[in-house]
């Protein structure tokens, strides 16, 4: 049996699946996406810190906080067992982890670090198209959280990351602010779309989420026009890492950073996976 977390976790929740959420669940799945997993993983961490901050005394990092994060799947979440969250104090990090049937599908470190505030420089950037939905793997255009790439002229290829629209269920944690989960799903569409445009992966590819670590703002005005600017690609055969830096539009001043691991698996492939599991 695999172990849940070294240290005795000091908060265990089940997750709930809502099959129904136009988000996490933009097309049907026959798992639980790695997206809703880091949400979940991401909330119970922040109560996490946040009751540590009370107990102390202190206050947690605000709005001018930084998330650092290690997240990795270590398996295909199932749609029919249930999911258990857990969460241990780790040194300076929570160490979460989400398991099934006793295995760990997931597990991600988060730090959440006090920073000063970041002044952002307000601009506009009009006419901006998003990204084509089958590039991104979306479904609901709602959903489509980066524009098309384009070459910067350092010949880097980067988009701007789109706000998602009012009423949105992304906008029910802050109207006004984009978080993580939001920052983090912009870049991966920012992968995906990369993986068949500059890398020559086919557009029925499966693109299995392997990991991703970061070093980002806790939150980002909506007003900010933001940049994701991709650094490099390194992979052989089916997998892949690619890194991108998070960058004010405006500026260039470089907000943070993020590289994703992933396995391309063709529709035979993933199908011969899914029927030995």
């Amino acid at each position: 049996m695999t172990a849940v977390l070294s240290e005795a976790p000091n908060r265990l929740t089940e997750l709930v699946v809502d099959l129904t959420d136009p988000f996490f669940f933009d097309h049907a799945l026959d798992h639980i996406p790695g997206m809703l997993l880091f949400n979940a993983l991401l909330d119970a961490a922040w109560q996490s810190e946040a009751d540590s901050a009370e107990a102390a005394g202190v206050s947690p990092p605000g709005l001018a906080g930084r998330l650092r994060a290690d997240v990795r799947f270590t398996k295909i979440c199932e749609l029919d067992l249930p999911t258990t969250l857990g969460v241990a104090a780790g040194g300076d990090s929570w160490r979460t982890a989400a398991t099934q049937s006793d295995h760990v599908v997931c597990t991600a470190d988060f730090d959440f670090v006090h920073a000063a505030p970041q002044v952002y420089s307000l601009g506009q950037i009009v006419g901006t198209e998003p990204a084509v939905a089958d590039l991104v793997h979306r479904h609901r255009d709602a959903n489509i959280l980066v524009g098309r790439t384009h070459r910067d002229a350092d010949g880097l290829c980067q988009a701007l990351l789109l706000s998602a629209p009012a009423g949105h269920p992304l906008h029910s944690t802050d109207p006004d602010y984009r978080t993580p989960v939001e920052i983090v799903e912009a870049a991966r569409q920012f992968v995906i779309s990369l993986e068949h445009t500059e890398y020559g992966i086919a557009i029925d590819t499966q693109m299995l989420w392997l990991s991703v670590v970061m070093d980002i703002p806790l939150r980002i005005p909506r007003s900010v026009p933001i940049t994701l600017r991709h650094t490099h690609r390194e992979g052989e055969g089916r997998r892949a890492t690619c890194g991108m830096t998070l960058v004010e539009a405006v500026t260039g001043a470089e907000l943070g950073t993020l590289t994703f691991s992933l396995c391309n698996l063709s529709p035979s492939r993933y199908a011969q996976m899914r029927g030995a599991s």
